[in-house]
């Protein structure tokens, strides 16, 4: 099933802060990092041994297993332009085999993005669609390499849960400041129906393609990105404008 149609569910209200083993500029600094990346698996298997040791990163993974007994661990397959990424689904590993979880790696992005380095806009316009098998009723955690505004992970939460799994935590070896908090807070959602209204954010998100129109579907980063643009006519034109670009459209 496709992800482009699919009206995307509010957050609710409880979902837990992502858990981050490490700062993104702390994983980017790893020689490791870029050609993991792009398809390395050694390269991978290092990183993640190499983020993953400290006490603290032990503790958050065996709480995992604790918290989610019957969850099923599935980390997102990214295709960027160079290669396959590998942390994701060796992270995914590491996991299985420290809390014995169950993993599936069957679910797989369907499309080639390539979001490293790539700008805000870039990010909120270009979206992944995913494909694979969902287990109906049982409980997801879902795996990424970073997160920075959270599209890629929304994206596979919007899939998974509109063919009948749960979505009930997030893991990443890197996060961006102020990204941990994935979930729409009611703030921000406050904010952006006050600066624009309702209607019109229905409309928006609906005319721009982005979680079905359900603007309650964003994510918190994606939010105060729509709040910073000022006015919704400017976030259209540069979510058109980061398409195009994509497209070859723009010079």
């Amino acid at each position: 099933m496709e992800t482009d149609n699919l009206i995307g569910k509010s957050w609710p209200e409880d979902f837990p802060l992502i858990v981050a083993l490490s700062h993104t500029w702390e994983m980017q600094e790893s020689p490791d990092y870029r050609a993991a990346k792009s398809g390395d698996r050694e390269a991978g298997a290092r990183l993640i041994l190499d983020v993953t040791q400290g006490e603290t990163q032990q503790e958050m993974l065996r709480k995992l297993g604790e918290d989610y007994p019957d969850a099923i661990v599935v980390p997102i397959h990214a295709e960027e332009m160079n290669g396959r990424n590998q942390i994701p689904s060796l992270l995914v590993e590491y996991i299985g085999d420290m809390t014995g979880l169950e993993i599936d790696d069957s679910i797989v992005q369907s499309d080639r993005i390539g979001r490293t380095d790539s700008s805000a806009w870039d990010r909120m316009a270009n979206r992944p669609s995913f494909d694979g098998s969902v287990q109906f009723g049982r409980k997801y955690i879902l795996v990424d390499d970073v997160i920075t505004q959270g599209g890629t992970l929304s994206e596979l939460r919007r899939y998974i849960e509109a063919n009948g799994g749960e979505v009930v935590q997030m893991v990443t070896i890197g996060a961006a400041r102020n990204s941990t908090i994935m979930a729409l807070t009611e703030k921000n959602k406050r904010k952006l129906e006050r600066q624009y209204g309702r209607e019109a954010l229905q409309a928006f998100s609906k005319e721009v393609g982005l979680y079905g129109g359900n603007y309650e579907a964003f994510t918190n980063s994606e939010a105060r990105q729509l709040l910073e643009a000022g006015s919704l006519d400017e976030a259209r034109n540069r979510i058109l404008e980061a398409r195009q670009k994509r497209n070859g459209s723009v010079r």
